[in-house]
C-alpha cells in the first residue's frame, strides 16, 4: 500500500466516523422530536373533552340568546300595543268630556242671556263670565 493509500484509507475513516457522528446527532434530535410529539399528543387528547364541553356550553348559550331576544321583541310588541291602547282609551274618555263641559258653558251662557236682566244680577253675571274666562285661559 501506498501513501496514498494511506491518505485514502484516512480520509475515509475521518469521513465514515463524520457521519456517524452526524447520524448519531440525528437520532438524538429525532427521539427528542418524538417525546415532544408524544406529550403534544397527550395534551391534545386531554384537551379535546374540553373543547367539545366549551363547544357544547356555547351553543346552549346560543340557544339561551335566541330565546331571550324572542322575548325581549315579545315584550316590545306588548308596549307598543298598550301605548296604542292607551292613547286610544284617553282620546274616547276625554273627548266626550271636553264637548259635555262646552255643551254646559254653551247652555249657561244660553240660560243668562234668556233671563231678565237686573243691573245687579247682570254685575254677577259678568263677574261670573270673567271668572270662567281666566280659568280657560289658564
Amino acid at each position: 500500500m501506498n501513501a496514498i493509500s494511506w491518505v485514502l484509507l484516512g480520509f475515509l475513516a475521518v469521513i465514515s466516523v463524520a457521519a456517524l457522528l452526524g447520524v448519531r446527532h440525528l437520532a438524538a434530535k429525532l427521539a427528542r422530536l418524538e417525546r415532544r410529539l408524544a406529550q403534544l399528543t397527550a395534551t391534545v387528547s386531554q384537551l379535546t373533552p374540553a373543547i367539545e364541553d366549551t363547544r357544547l356550553a356555547l351553543r346552549e348559550v346560543e340557544s339561551r340568546h335566541l330565546r331571550a331576544d324572542d322575548l325581549v321583541q315579545a315584550a316590545t310588541g306588548l308596549a307598543t300595543r298598550a301605548d296604542a291602547a292607551s292613547q286610544l282609551a284617553f282620546s274616547v274618555a276625554t273627548t266626550p268630556v271636553v264637548r259635555a263641559l262646552a255643551i254646559a258653558r254653551g247652555v249657561r251662557r244660553g240660560v243668562g242671556a234668556l233671563r231678565p236682566s237686573r243691573p245687579e244680577q247682570q254685575q254677577l253675571t259678568d263677574a261670573a263670565s270673567l271668572t270662567t274666562r281666566k280659568a280657560d285661559r289658564s
